[in-house]
């Protein structure tokens, strides 16, 4: 509180108190209404004046003394009494009294003073103020009084009952607090109060009872945290006693609000610049926190205070009158927002029932802006809304309309609009539809107008729709089912009723356009996949057509297209063909095309056919009445080539006769190539029955005179082929042919180029897209030829069949087999076969290929004679998964020439019938062709450096079941052995190889058999020096007896010791002598072991001398012979030609 203004109240009360006198303090005080409660205080009487009495002066002063008594015991009492009420009556209530209240309220109730005056019963409490036990946010306390003051009755008080009489709130205080939760800062006995008695239990046992009150510069804060708002009512003046005054004043957030009380029960509420936006959330609607609301309002308001009760209750009702300035309502969930600048609303309230009624609503130069997804949160709204308000008049002067759509925002301008009576759902009985009218011009340059005019009931708009000068180039591109325009021209024209009307469901429509009439001029409308759609003009009639609907019936009754040109993919023309006949077009019910073209593209949008001339007439598709639809069409292609197409539809079902006629396969591009081949000639002419919905046709075709091309040279020509029981199935995409016969067909390819021509064609990968999608049941040549454009064989040779007849049955499906003959450079040529996924087994039989012409290359480069070589060929094995497949080669007649590399590899290799087998691969491991008789070179060579690196692996692998030891063991010392046996399969070997020589070398260990022939020679040289020495012990016995016979003549000589000195040397014994081998000897023990081997497989296996050679080079080191190989094209050279 100020503090001089509470000075300036101090001295008027002590003013008042101490100067005015008394009966004017209380004339004051009390109001005017309780004056019967009001203390009279009445002047004494003049007394008369009587003669005086004799006094008695003992009982005067008897009378005095008690007199004096009675007055100082009445002070006394006085002044008890004022002490009493001064000190304990103020003691009283800010203790006990304070505190019993505080606590039935649970909060805190403190009284900063209290005074009571004990003759007036006025009291007087400043600084009060009162706090929640349990505080929440800042703890702030709920309520500051400044003071109050007022009076006790003293009747009332003396009966029980207290009854305060004036009492004054000065500048009380109130803060409210709602938290985020929604929770008040009020405690719950606060918020129950009404159903609590507060003071009924204070020891006094008194309840207050207020009669009349005054609240003087209140205030009033509250802290709406939940929206982030803070309300402030400041300058409260309110006075209910003043009947004809002001009844209340205040400043409510910045804005005077001032409410005057009037005869009847009327209270009137002026309003000066509200905030709109402030009171939003606290609408008695549901709440949207995406919807927020700003502006200003002023006017009035009367509020008709209840008289009697109602069925629900008391009546109150609202009138008012505002004006609107600067509103803007945003709903940024729906993207919907509205600018009103200036407004009026003249409206009235009835409570507790809550039914509205507008009378007038006007909108002047509004600007509002809408998405296209946002209609049904409109409808729904509008639909809440109107089910509580009822609308007299509504009119929108001038306004705008931002409408987006997509991408693309459409601009309303000048736009009017006018609605009379529109009736709530519970207000009024709505037996009487409001009148709706509606004109705008639309912007943005599209020079068009929008007219709408008819009636509004129960959120039901049923009336007349024209639409002008729409530009299509405007509107959006992007349209349900995923369609997106690239580009859309033209203008568009729209007359139609029009009934606007809530759905029951979602899935239901909610527009619909009767008997509608829309006309597009010169429209152009191009997708993004690159379909099209061109008129010169194009017509709609509808009698019912729905937008936003799952309906059955189409959305034009009958569709008309003049000069149009119209480009689509050939599936979804399909597609859209067989939909129209299953289900009916969603699109239209008749149809007519008049002198259009339609290019029916694929999907790498290239032209695969263009019909000119188009005349089309469809007309019942929907079947309505029962009767079958028809269909009719006339076309043409190119110059002289032309469609009919005629028939009916019936129980989801079509069948169409159809004739095609001197079509130029050029003037089809879809025809005008086939793989790398460029069609220059050829008719093609059909005839037969196509069947909808399976989209198929069956009949037969012919193909006269064709002639294609290939830019490398080649060609591919026919006289005719005709094909019976032909199948073509569009959706999805398939073409059957019983039979195909092909007359005098001639394929040439480009010298150096690749081609093939079935059957040499391989078999289709299972991954090929058409391996599925096309088959010829069986495919009859006569007359054939074929001039391939891949060398072949021979470097520089193209071979070249003719007379090619045969068929194949079931090309290209899986499994298909072929059988042809023909002649191949004079020779006959037969294959047969069958292909099966991956794996071909065929039967190719080419004989006797002379290789004479490579007769020079073959000797300069391999050192071969192919002068009267031949070559014979054909499959070998056709199961590889990689679908590689070798060829069985057979030469004949290839010799080597001396010194040739080649000249041991063709003696292993050629047989007893002078043949050499090969399997070859044709291709190499990147793809690339090769020639095959360098490939049976390079086999060759290969097969050359293998057995070089490993000698004998090729005879291991052509015969694996012989055993060819290259070598035979012999004992030490010996030349024969007893594993001879082990040499036989030589013999059949060269009895298989002509080419081959077995050559024999013998060989010695000089330790092993040295040491033997040793042992052998040293026992011989050992018994002859026995002998000897046996014989010459003999004779020197002979000559000793003669000896000693002569000495015995001689006497005195000693004749023992001159016998032994004269004994000669012949007679002497000879040493013992330690005898070598000879050289020689062990050069004709490895010759003997050699010749024992040879004449085993000579005398015993039969083989020819000439077959079999002894070599004179024998190796050291081994006891063993062995046996080698050699070619006997040049035998008598001793080099191992391995």
């Amino acid at each position: 509180m100020d503090k001089t203004k509470k000075a300036d109240q101090d001295k008027e009360t002590q003013g008042t108190r101490e100067g005015m006198p008394r009966d004017d303090r209380f004339a004051r005080i009390a109001p005017a209404e309780h004056a019967e409660n009001r203390v009279q205080v009445r002047k004494p009487h003049a007394r008369k004046k009587r003669p005086p009495r004799p006094r008695s002066s003992g009982r005067n002063k008897g009378r005095r003394s008690r007199l004096q008594l009675s007055v100082f015991f009445g002070l006394v009492l006085l002044l008890c009494y004022g002490a009493a009420v001064y000190l304990v009556v103020p003691a009283v209530v800010l203790g006990p009294l304070a505190r019993e209240a505080g606590q039935s309220l649970d909060c805190r109730l403190n009284l900063g003073t209290f005074s009571l005056s004990p003759f007036t019963f006025r009291f007087r409490s400043e600084r009060i103020s009162l706090t929640s036990s349990h505080p929440v946010g800042d703890g702030k306390p709920l309520l500051q009084v400044g003071a109050v003051s007022g009076k006790v009755l003293l009747l009332p008080l003396l009966q029980g009952k207290v009854r305060v009489q004036g009492l004054r709130i000065e500048q009380p205080q109130v803060f409210l607090t709602r938290e985020r939760s929604g929770r008040y800062n009020l405690p719950a006995a606060l918020v129950h109060v009404k159903d609590r008695k507060i003071l009924s239990e204070n020891r006094l046992g008194l309840a207050p009872d207020f009669l009349s009150f005054q609240i003087v510069d209140g205030t009033f804060v509250f802290d709406d945290q939940l929206t982030g708002s803070v309300h402030r009512i400041k300058q409260v003046q309110f006075n209910p006693v003043d009947t004809a005054g002001v009844w209340l004043q205040a400043i409510v957030n910045g804005s005077p609000v001032t409410i005057s009380r009037g005869a009847e029960n009327l209270l009137e509420l002026k309003l000066n610049k509200v905030e709109l936006g402030r009171y939003l959330t606290y609408l008695p609607v549901e709440k949207d926190s995406s919807l927020s609301m700003s502006g200003r309002a002023d006017g009035t308001l009367e509020l008709s205070l209840p008289r009697a009760k109602t069925k629900t209750g008391r009546r109150f009702v609202i009138n008012g009158v505002l004006s609107l300035q600067n509103v803007n309502i945003i709903d940024s969930r729906n993207g919907m927002k509205a600018d009103i600048p200036t407004g009026g609303l003249s409206f009235e309230l009835a409570l507790p029932e809550g039914r509205l009624r507008i009378r007038q609503l006007v909108l002047r130069q509004p600007s509002f802006a809408l998405k296209t997804g946002s209609f049904p949160a409109v409808r729904a709204g509008m639909a809440s809304w109107l089910g509580k308000t009822a609308v007299q008049r509504l009119l929108i002067d001038r306004g705008r309309l931002a409408l987006q759509a997509g991408s693309k925002t459409f601009h309303f301008q000048d736009l009017q609009t006018s609605i009379q009576e529109i009736p709530g759902n519970r207000i009024g009985n709505g037996s009487s539809p409001a009148t709706f009218q509606l004109s705008s011009r639309l912007a943005d340059d599209m020079d068009g107008e929008l007219t709408i005019k008819g009636t509004l009931a129960r959120s039901t708009l049923n009336g007349h729709l024209r639409v002008r000068g729409i530009e299509l180039a405007d509107l959006p591109k992007t349209f349900g089912n995923g369609l997106t325009l690239a580009e859309l021209k033209g203008t568009a024209e729209l007359d139609a009723e029009l009934l606007v009307q809530p759905a029951a469901r979602e899935d239901r429509q909610w527009l619909h356009l009767r008997n509608s009439r829309l006309q597009l001029h010169d429209v152009q409308a191009v997708t993004v996949g690159g379909e099209k759609l061109g008129a010169r003009r194009l017509l709609c009639q509808s009698s019912d057509s729905l937008f936003g609907t799952t309906a059955g019936q189409p959305f034009c009754d009958r569709l008309d297209l003049e000069q149009a040109e119209i480009r689509v993919l050939l599936s979804g023309a399909v597609q859209l063909v067989k939909d129209a006949v299953e289900n009916g077009s969603p699109l239209f019910d008749d149809l007519e095309l008049l002198d259009s073209t339609i290019h029916l593209v694929g999907h790498d949008t290239e032209d695969l056919v263009s019909l000119e001339r188009v005349l089309v007439r469809l007309h019942g598709l929907a079947g309505r009445g029962g009767a079958p639809g028809k269909i009719g069409l006339q076309a043409g292609i190119g110059k002289k080539g032309l469609i009919r197409l005629s028939g009916t539809v019936a129980d989801k079902k079509a069948q169409l006769e159809y004739a095609f006629k001197d079509i130029e396969l050029t003037d089809v591009p879809v025809l005008r190539s086939w793989s790398s081949l460029q069609i220059k000639e050829g008719r093609i002419r059909a005839r037969g029955r196509l069947d909808l919905p399976d989209a198929g046709l069956t009949g037969k075709f012919v193909v006269d005179d064709l002639l294609a091309v290939d830019p490398a040279g080649g060609s591919l020509q026919w006289r005719q082929l005709t094909a019976q029981g032909a199948h073509l199935q569009l959706r999805p995409p398939g073409f059957l042919i019983d039979e195909a016969t092909l007359d005098e067909p001639v394929v040439r390819f480009q010298q150096g180029t690749d081609g093939f021509f079935p059957p040499f064609a391989p078999a289709p990968a299972p991954d090929a897209w058409w391996r599925d999608r096309f088959a010829v049941q069986k495919l009859v040549l006569a007359g054939g030829t074929f001039g391939s454009g891949r060398e072949a064989v021979l470097p520089g040779w193209y071979p070249l069949v003719t007379g090619l007849s045969g068929t194949v049955e079931g090309w290209p499906a899986n499994p298909f087999s072929f059988t042809m003959n023909g002649s191949l450079e004079g020779g006959p040529l037969q294959v047969s076969g069958r292909v099966e996924d991956t794996a071909v087994d065929y039967a190719l039989q080419v004989a006797g290929f002379p290789l004479a012409p490579l007769g020079e290359d073959f000797l300069q480069a391999y050192g071969l004679a192919a002068a009267n070589a031949r070559l014979s060929w054909q499959p070998a094995d056709s199961t590889a998964a990689d679908r590689r497949h070798q060829i069985r080669c057979v030469v004949k007649n290839l010799r080597p020439v001396p010194g040739s590399p080649l000249e041991y590899t063709l003696a292993l290799l050629t047989d007893s019938n002078e043949e050499v087998v090969l399997n070859v691969e044709p291709v190499e491991e990147d793809g690339r062709p090769l020639l095959l008789v360098p490939r049976i070179v390079d086999r060759l060579q290969a097969i050359r450096l293998r057995e070089l690196d490993q000698p004998g692996v090729t005879l291991q692998e052509r015969f694996p079941f012989l055993e060819l030891p290259d070598n035979l063991e012999f004992q030490a010392g010996l030349d024969s052995s007893d594993g001879l046996y082990s040499l036989d399969d030589y013999a059949e070997l060269l009895q298989s190889r002509p080419h081959l020589r077995l050559v024999v070398v013998g060989s010695v260990d000089p330790v092993a058999d040295g040491t033997v022939l040793r042992e052998v020679l040293q026992e011989e040289a050992d018994t002859r020096l026995e002998l000897e020495n046996l014989r010459r012990q003999q004779k020197r016995d002979q000559w000793l007896f003669r000896e000693k016979a002569a000495a015995v003549r001689a006497p005195g000589s000693s004749v023992e010791s001159a016998m032994d000195a004269q004994v000669p040397e012949a007679l002497r014994p000879l040493p013992r002598l330690l005898v070598k081998v000879p050289p020689e000897m062990l050069e004709n023990l490895a010759d003997k072991r050699a010749e024992q081997v040879r004449q085993y497989l000579i005398s015993r296996q039969g083989i020819a001398p000439g077959r079999i050679v002894v070599r004179d080079s024998i190796r050291v080191g081994s006891t063993a012979v062995y046996l080698s190989l050699e070619a006997l094209y040049s035998a008598g050279t001793g080099e191992n030609p391995r």
